[in-house]
């Protein structure tokens, strides 16, 4: 029962991505470039997330992941300080529940503020402290 609950929710929550997503490429733009700061291929399959054959989708994490599908890259980096990536180069930087693992504050501030940096926008979730399941805790 605890696995429907969390995956109806994280469903959800993908969801309100999908609407800002939607709202993002809506302007004509063909191509959207994401930079999904601690994000796996697996997940955006789980999510049946298409890419447009013109998108990519950029996966940073601490290391580089082998991937499979077109569109999908992997890179080697840290979300506090995303060296080498140029200001306002993502279309959207993407984070789900990444920011809560970096333990002080000044860890966090330093990754929201390279997501602003790298980012045009930006679609961050965070695990709620009183939401009854909660396998951060």
């Amino acid at each position: 029962m605890k696995e429907a609950i969390s995956t109806y929710f994280r469903n959800r929550r993908f969801g309100f991505f999908r609407q800002f997503f939607d709202e993002i490429s809506a302007g004509g733009k063909k191509s959207i470039k994401i930079l999904d700061i601690g994000g796996t291929e697996a997940y955006w399959k789980s999510m049946g997330f298409q890419l447009n054959g013109q998108s990519e989708i950029v996966l940073l994490n601490l290391y580089k992941a082998d991937v499979s599908t077109p569109g999908f890259t992997s890179i080697k980096g840290d979300a506090t300080h995303l060296e080498g990536i140029a200001d306002k180069s993502f279309d959207l930087v993407f984070s789900n529940s990444v920011i809560e693992h970096l333990f002080t504050k000044e860890n966090q501030e330093k990754m929201a503020n390279e997501i602003k940096r790298v980012g045009k926008a930006y679609f961050i979730q965070t695990p709620n402290k009183y939401f009854p399941i909660e396998p951060h805790w």
